[in-house]
């Protein structure tokens, strides 16, 4: 009898214990500091930006003149890449209490064209030799792609603000040439052209922070700021050619290459606009962005001598849409 009640007394106590653990469970009820409750969803979302390149001025061409007293004067030409079109397209699997892994890509491709001709004074190159031409044509082509894979974990500070910390790699690919072609009016076989080429292949490590905050009807202020490390390939190449004519080698050549490691960083700034619909969330954003990777950028003459490494950047405006779509059966 007495085994039997000892018996009961043990089973009662390990029920009450089973049930004082289970009401310190987590739970994902609004609070301060929450996760969202666990669900499975997946997301697309389509980026259409208006960039422009945060480069120094690539200068291909001076005019040079002199006054009545003999001093000699010079006006540089610059090739300033304007805005151009690029996008960014993300997917997005969510799993669990707020957790997700992101993989995301930006593509960015501009070409500028500038010419110099039929000035009082006659031009010359800055890339070429100290040589007087009628007319010069100077290129400038940037090319930009970024791959980041990352995973991410989301957490709601009370019913207004939204943060989701975020981190993985990142793969880095871009391209920047300059060439200048200066051309004689009176011999048309006389002209000189050199191409310079910057070439940038990355890997590395990227992270960052998205911050939502819920105003009214649907709107919310955004904000995604990120930063990065990546290791890579710098290689700068020039060739020089003079009386070109197809398929001929170059007259001068030059090559540069090392390994760097070189911080990157980028930033949104916008407004959200979501609204449920059957299927799950479609949203409208616009702001604007900035993307850059400091010391990427070499070109060096084929006339020899040194280069310094700039810096490259993106900035300009964007408009997103997003669709959040519910696995969860």
């Amino acid at each position: 009898m007495k085994r039997t009640k000892l018996s009961i007394a043990i089973l009662a106590l390990s029920l009450s214990s089973l049930t004082l653990a289970a009401s310190f469970a987590p739970t994902c009820t609004k609070g301060d500091v929450t996760v969202p409750c666990a669900k499975t969803q997946f997301d697309i979302s389509v980026y259409g930006l208006h960039l422009e390149p945060l480069l120094d001025d690539s200068v291909y061409a001076e005019s040079v003149s002199a006054n009545n007293s003999g001093d000699t004067y010079y006006r540089q030409h610059s090739l300033n890449p304007g805005y151009d079109f690029s996008f960014i397209i993300q997917g997005s699997y969510h799993f669990g209490t707020g957790n997700d892994f992101t993989l995301s890509w930006m593509h960015y491709d501009n070409k500028e064209n500038d010419v110099v001709e039929n000035l009082i004074d006659q031009p010359r190159s800055a890339l070429l030799p100290d040589v007087a031409w009628d007319r010069i044509t100077g290129t400038e082509e940037d090319k930009y792609d970024q791959v980041i894979a990352e995973v991410g974990q989301h957490s709601d500070y009370g019913d207004r603000y939204d943060v989701r910390t975020h981190y993985g790699v990142q793969f880095i690919q871009m391209t920047n040439n300059i060439t200048a072609l200066g051309e004689s009016a009176l011999v048309p076989i006389n002209f000189q052209k050199e191409f310079r080429n910057s070439d940038f292949d990355a890997y590395g490590i990227h992270g960052g922070i998205d911050l939502s905050w819920h105003m009214v009807d649907g709107f919310s202020l955004i904000a995604r700021p990120g930063a990065g490390l990546v290791v890579g390939s710098l290689k700068s190449k020039s060739k020089a050619w003079f009386n070109l004519i197809s398929g001929s080698t170059p007259t001068n050549t030059n090559d540069i290459a090392e390994r760097i490691v070189v911080p990157t960083y980028d930033i949104q700034l916008g407004m959200l606009y979501s609204r449920p619909i059957s299927t799950g969330t479609f949203s409208v954003e616009g702001g604007y962005q900035f993307t850059g990777v400091y010391h990427s950028v070499r070109q060096i003459s084929a006339y020899g001598g040194t280069a310094a490494v700039k810096n490259f950047g993106l900035h300009g405006p964007y408009l997103a849409v997003h669709y959040v779509g519910d696995l969860t059966a």
